[in-house]
């Protein structure tokens, strides 16, 4: 005899979103974060990266770019992370 019981669980399933995102000095970008929720809130966890990037007001040739990479544990950064930001000089070609 089989007998089929179910009962109802909550899952802490993870999810993942793309959003865009200013950072704390006003850089607007991506970020591309982890999150799950717990009774109503999002709760960061797992993998977060940020990446702006924009042209330089004075010269449309300078790119600014900053990169933010690491990883949350219920909210709070966890692990090693990575930080990058500059300008940069671009040639463009039309071909």
């Amino acid at each position: 005899m089989l007998v089929w019981v179910a009962h109802p669980t909550q899952t802490l399933a993870q999810e993942r979103k793309s959003a865009t995102f200013t950072d704390t000095a006003g850089d607007k970008g991506v970020a591309n974060y982890g999150f799950r929720l717990l009774e109503g809130d999002s709760i960061l966890t797992g993998r977060f990266d940020f990446l702006s990037q924009r042209k330089d007001s004075l010269s449309p040739r300078v790119i600014f770019h900053k990169r933010a990479e690491g990883n949350y544990s219920s909210n709070l950064k966890s692990g090693f992370w990575r930080y990058e930001q500059g300008y940069f000089e671009v040639d463009v070609l039309c071909i």
